[in-house]
Formats: structure tokens, C-alpha cells, sequence
């Protein structure tokens, strides 16, 4: 076979196996063979399951192309050239590419559980709710009318009723981005409302005058527009105060068109939300008066020569649109009356709640401040962050460094602007000399890099606040090291699993779109809930980095009071199999052994409840469901019952966003004996199958007398 990535294997073993997916291979390239280093799989997949009368005409076969990458790269997954163009699918910059948008999740987020199950599946699931008109939820923000852009144009306020505006021009690493000011170029305004919009489509870029305004209808609106400059010249005082009068000023003026699309999902429902993009043209007003055949003659703006396809010659570039927010104050942390420390510390992500945290932390002069983010700032952050309209455009720890230099002359704080991820020295160092690291990412990817890939001596905290910001919670690494965030956030979830108290912890809020993008999307929780989870996180971290143990705080601030709960950490015991590390909870393990021997002298057993990072290959097993009552327990055999053992892992599920699930199972024997028997090979194997379906191992425990074994196949 030629060399291929670990990925595409998994999805040739289940085409091949023709079991749960009926996909054909027509052609493969090896990453050998290709350009960008990818593997080229060609495919016919079968799409199982789709209604006989369709919304949208997906193919019972649709061919498809996935290219696989090694590394950061999630798969792309290429449709035929002609499918009709719907929500979620990319449609690349030579219009005619198109590419599923099957993710709705940074990529690294995910990637630890990305099979070749897992792609399929998701593959599978965007060609069948396409069909039914299903991938866009009801709940979720519609697409943006034109897709999203690198340059960005930010205004003061949407449309303004002027006829002239003037912007500078900067360049940042992302793109192009223009704002307004007094010491601008001057540009000539035609503001453009289009009418209401209900396809939910991303539409073709347009490229030219022309290919916009007929989206919008005809070359009447462009005319109009053209009669008001000609108004502006009759009128001596408006002419006077944009142009001073000069003629060549205005002619060698470009144009801003800018756009709005009121969106709807459906025809003549309520308007939910409004695009707006703004458009630049590379020619000067001169030019676009040519192209629709008008010249100006003295102080009159008079037809000439009358041609086809008006501003066909007049291209344009497109800007993705940002407002500035109104300068209202933001509520600040109360500041925090302390001695200073000395300790250095790390803060990783510099969002919202990281922002408040170091602000917090600034104003008690506590701590020499290393801070890494590869962010930018936007108007939408401002009614949750610190900083102000000042930094919008300019990397958030940059920014975060001059605001600290505001607030303390002597400040200590050092910016890295950068991926956590990447494998930057300076990242590298500031993360391994620190003392104290603070994660506030809010990131399972994260937390996971710091726990198991960065070899630190550094007390580590992981601070967040649950989906709706009802709740903060705060994981604290031990001073051994022993009880890391990873084993911290399997705690976590066995604590919000087995109290009541939290059984909408994990319920997703609404969320919110900020520009021209499906995937720009920022969630809505009140600003008091974000400072004050803050707040508590800082006034927790003080309080508690004198404690050795590890521990999880989770305070609950659903109203207008804060309740507090501690967990200690518990112990955990490493088991190492193969190639795979397990880790198991010891209390769980504790559990076991006392229903093993209630049992005596039958044997007994259960379901196992963890997850794996297949990236790592490790093992977590964090609880079990309890043998359900219809189990039958004999001295030499167990046979685990099903009753209402599905409603069970389905609460699991929910209760922890996916993120707990059934990884195998445990039985116990009457003896020390915890070697597999011909019919425990018989029952790994029957989990081996079943978990196969889901590209994950299948996990078995045997617990005897006097220890346990844990047994792992792929």
C-alpha cells in the first residue's frame, strides 16, 4: 500500500468493509503524489437513509473528494462542481470549488476524537439534513449573504447620511483594515438597502459595479445616486464642506458602496438580522461616470454615450463590515486591596474572562505577567472585555500591553502574540520558567496541551464559566503535580453527572453572529456574570495557591447570590497497556471492589463510563452505570442486563455535552485471578465490535481478590 496518513487508512478499512457505510473508491493519491502534501481519496458515497421526495437534490451516490492532511489540518471534503449551492458549504475563491462545512468547532477542538468514523459520520449526517433543508437549525444564525473576507472596513455608525467619508488605510497580518478619520482619503458614499433576504445561501463574491448592483435590480439606483452627486455640486456650502469646491477632489474620489441584506428565514417572516458589506472600488469617480455614460460639464452631471453592462469595467473589493460600539463604560472588578506577589505567571487566552482576570490582577500590582493569545480585537468584544474601541484591529495581548502600561508606569507584563500550539521558544519558555499558569481559554485543547505536553514545574489553573455563565468553575492543579487539569476536568464531569444540583449545567445558550461569517459566532451571557466570575476566580487564586492539594471550585450565580462547592481531588491510579495509558479513578476502583464483594459469591460487573484521546492514546475511566436489575449473577458468569441502561448512557451524554460515553465494560471473578477466560475473550470482543462502529477501542476491566487488569483493543 503507498504511504498513507493514519487517517486515511481508518476511512479505506471501513469502505472496504462495506458494513455501516457503502462507499465505492474510484481513485486514491497518496500525499506522495500530490501537491499540497494531502491524500486523495475519489469516492461514490452511497448516501444511506435519504427521503424519497427532497428539498434539495443530493444524489442517492454523490462523488466526493477528501483530501486528508497530517497535523492541524481538518480533512476537506470536495462535492461536484455543480451541487446546488446551500447552507454550510464553502465555496472556494474560483467560484466554482465547493467544499462541505462540516464542522462547526475549531478543528482542534475535536481533533482528539477525529476518526475515520467520525468523518464519515459527519459526512454522511451533512448530506442527509441538506436534503431536508435540516443542517441550518432553527435556533442557529443564518448565513451571511456573501462569505467572509480577510480585509475589514470599520465604521462609526451603519449607512451614515453623508455624501463623502473619509478612512485610512493600515495593513495587519490577517488583511487590509480601513477606519475612519479626519486625516483620511476622501471617498464619495452610496449606501445600497437591498430587499429582503430568505435563501439562507452564501452567494458568489461579486467582482465588478456591475455584478453588484444586479443583485440588487437594475442601473436605476446607481443613477439616482449619480443625480445626488450632481446636487452636491449645485450646493454651494455642501459642495464647499467635502470638496472645498474642487472639482478634480471629487472626480478622483473612490467610491464605498456599502451594502444591507435584511435576512429572514423564510419569505415575508420577521427580519432577524441584517448583512452589511462594503465594497471599494479600484476606480475613481471619474471612471464610474464614464462607465454609465455621464461626464461633468461645469456644475451639471449630463448623459452622454449610452452603453451596455454599466460599471462592468468598474471592479470592486469587498470588506467585511465592523461597527464601532458606543463608548459606554464597562463595569470594572472591584480592585482587590492585597499585598503584591512576586510569582510569575502565565495567562493563557485573553478573551473576556482573561481579560478581566489580569485587570484585576494589574490593579492589585500581583505578579510578573506573561499573557499569549493569537486573537484580534473587535467592536462585538468590547461589551465583555476590558479593552475599548482604541484597540480594535490590533492583537489582544499587544493591546492588553499598552493598557497595562496605563494602569501601572512600572508594569511587568510581557506580550507573546501567538498559538499556544505552536512550537514558538518564547511560548515555550514562558509556559516552562513560569510559576503559576492560568488557563482561561476555555479550551478542552488547551487544557489538555498544558496537562500532558508542556513539562513545567508550574502550579496550573484552568478558570471558565459553564455554556450559559451561570456557573464559574475553577480547576487547581496540585503543588506534586500528581492531580494535573486533565484528571481535574474527568472529576468535573463524574460531579456534574452525580449531582442533581447540576443538571442543566452543561445547557447550551443562545449565541450571536459579529460579521460575515457562519462560524462568527459569540455566545450571550450577561457582562455582571463574566466580572464576577472573574472576580472570583482572582480572589480564589490567592486564597488557595498556598494549598497543596489539587481541588475543584465550582461557584453557582444563577440570580443575584453566588453559592460555592469544593471538591478535593481524588487519586488516580495509572495503567499502562500496550501502547495505551489508562487512567482510572480511585474511588471508582474503590466502588467496584465493594459491589464485587456484596456479590460473593457470584460474580457481578458493570458498564464503564471515561473517554479516550485517541491523539494521545489514553484512557479515562472516570465512573460506571451500576449492573442494570435485569443482570444475572452466577459464581463462574455475569451477564450484564439492559434495563434502562440506554436512558442512562443518554443522560451521560447530555449532562456533559459528549463529552463522558460508554468505553467498555467490568466484571468481577470469585478468585485472584484477573487473566481473561475463553469466554471473557468472547465478551472483549463482542465490545471490540460493538465500539468498533465509532472507530474507538473497546475497553474491558477485570477486578479479582486482590487486584484488577484492564485490557484495551483496537
Amino acid at each position: 500500500m503507498k504511504q498513507l496518513f493514519s487517517l486515511t487508512k481508518e476511512v479505506l478499512m471501513l469502505v472496504e468493509q462495506h458494513e455501516r457505510f457503502r462507499i465505492t473508491l474510484k481513485n486514491i493519491k497518496s500525499h506522495t503524489e500530490t501537491q499540497f502534501k494531502c491524500d486523495e481519496l475519489e469516492l461514490d458515497f452511497e448516501v444511506i437513509g435519504l427521503p424519497q421526495y427532497r428539498l434539495i437534490q443530493v444524489q442517492n451516490v454523490e462523488p466526493i473528494t477528501i483530501c486528508i492532511s497530517e497535523g492541524n489540518t481538518a480533512p476537506i471534503v470536495k462535492v461536484r462542481d455543480d451541487f446546488p449551492t446551500v447552507p454550510h458549504l464553502n465555496i472556494h475563491k474560483d467560484n466554482i470549488t465547493k467544499s462541505l462545512c462540516y464542522l462547526d468547532v475549531r478543528y482542534e477542538e475535536i481533533m482528539h476524537k477525529m476518526s475515520g468514523r467520525y468523518l464519515l459520520t459527519c459526512i454522511e449526517n451533512w448530506f442527509l439534513k441538506t436534503s431536508m433543508k435540516e443542517l441550518h437549525q432553527p435556533d442557529q444564525p443564518l448565513e451571511p449573504f456573501f462569505f467572509y473576507v480577510n480585509d475589514i472596513i470599520i465604521w462609526d455608525k451603519i449607512m451614515p447620511n453623508t455624501p463623502s467619508v473619509r478612512f485610512e488605510t493600515e495593513h495587519r497580518e490577517f488583511g487590509e483594515i480601513m477606519f475612519q478619520s479626519d486625516k483620511g482619503s476622501r471617498y464619495v458614499l452610496f449606501n445600497l438597502c437591498m430587499p429582503q433576504d430568505y435563501s439562507n445561501l452564501i452567494h458568489k463574491m461579486p467582482q465588478t459595479l456591475y455584478e453588484l448592483i444586479h443583485f440588487y435590480g437594475d442601473d436605476t439606483t446607481v443613477i439616482t445616486w449619480i443625480n445626488s452627486i450632481s446636487k452636491i455640486i449645485k450646493n454651494v456650502n455642501l459642495f464647499n464642506k467635502y470638496f472645498g469646491q474642487m472639482k478634480n477632489l471629487l472626480l478622483n474620489c473612490k467610491a464605498i458602496i456599502t451594502v444591507g441584506i435584511p435576512k429572514s428565514r423564510e419569505e415575508n417572516s420577521k427580519i432577524e438580522s441584517c448583512d452589511c458589506k462594503s465594497f471599494v472600488t479600484d476606480n475613481i469617480l471619474k471612471d464610474i461616470l464614464l462607465s454609465y455614460g455621464f461626464v461633468l460639464n461645469g456644475s451639471k452631471i449630463e448623459s452622454k454615450n449610452i452603453t451596455k453592462k454599466h460599471g462592468n469595467n468598474i471592479t470592486i473589493k469587498p470588506y467585511n463590515f465592523h461597527l464601532k460600539n458606543s463608548k459606554q463604560l464597562n463595569k470594572r472588578a472591584n480592585l482587590i486591596d492585597e499585598e503584591c506577589g512576586n510569582e510569575k505567571i502565565t495567562l493563557v487566552g485573553t478573551g473576556a474572562i482573561g481579560s478581566h482576570i489580569l485587570n484585576n490582577f494589574l490593579r492589585a500590582g500581583y505578579g510578573k505577567w506573561t499573557i499569549i493569545d493569537c486573537d484580534y480585537f473587535w467592536p462585538h468584544n468590547i461589551a465583555r472585555h476590558i479593552l475599548t474601541d482604541k484597540s480594535i484591529g490590533q492583537s489582544k495581548v499587544k493591546a492588553l500591553e499598552n493598557f497595562a502600561s496605563s494602569i501601572q508606569v512600572d508594569s511587568d507584563i510581557v506580550a507573546i502574540n501567538g498559538d499556544i500550539f505552536s512550537k514558538n521558544e518564547s511560548i515555550l519558555s514562558a509556559l516552562t520558567s513560569a510559576d503559576i499558569i492560568v488557563d482561561v481559554s476555555a479550551s478542552i485543547a488547551v487544557e489538555r496541551y498544558l496537562a500532558l505536553d508542556i513539562e513545567s514545574k508550574a502550579r496550573q489553573l484552568s478558570c471558565f464559566l459553564n455554556p450559559k455563565g451561570t456557573a464559574t468553575i475553577l480547576l487547581l492543579k496540585s503543588t506534586d503535580g500528581t492531580d494535573r487539569l486533565d484528571l481535574l476536568e474527568m472529576q468535573y464531569y463524574r460531579e456534574i453527572i452525580s449531582n442533581e444540583k447540576y443538571s442543566d449545567h452543561m445547557m447550551i445558550p443562545e449565541s450571536m453572529t459579529y460579521s460575515g461569517s457562519c462560524r462568527s459566532i459569540s455566545s450571550r451571557m450577561s457582562q455582571d456574570n463574566v466580572s464576577l466570575g472573574a472576580a472570583l476566580c482572582s480572589k480564589a487564586l490567592k486564597t488557595h495557591i498556598s494549598d497543596e492539594r489539587g481541588k475543584i471550585i465550582i461557584w453557582t450565580h444563577k440570580n443575584d447570590s453566588v453559592s460555592r462547592d469544593i471538591f478535593l481531588s481524588d487519586n488516580w491510579i495509572t495503567y499502562q497497556t500496550h501502547e495505551w495509558t489508562i487512567e482510572i479513578a480511585e474511588s471508582l476502583l474503590k466502588d467496584i471492589k465493594n459491589e464485587r464483594l456484596q456479590s460473593m459469591p457470584c460474580e457481578t460487573g458493570g458498564v464503564l463510563i471515561g473517554t479516550y484521546d485517541l491523539s494521545r492514546k489514553r484512557v479515562y475511566i472516570v465512573c460506571e452505570v451500576k449492573a442494570p436489575e435485569d443482570s444475572m449473577s452466577y459464581p463462574n458468569s455475569f451477564i450484564r442486563g439492559c434495563m434502562n441502561l440506554p436512558e442512562q448512557l443518554e443522560a451521560i451524554h447530555r449532562k456533559t455535552l459528549g463529552n463522558l460515553s460508554y468505553i467498555g465494560e467490568w466484571h468481577s471473578h470469585i478468585n485472584d485471578n484477573t487473566q481473561k477466560s475463553a469466554d471473557d475473550q468472547k465478551l472483549h470482543d463482542a465490545i471490540v465490535d460493538y465500539n468498533h462502529n465509532n472507530c474507538i477501542p473497546g475497553c474491558m476491566m477485570i477486578v479479582g481478590s486482590n487486584g484488577f487488569s484492564v485490557y484495551v483493543k483496537e
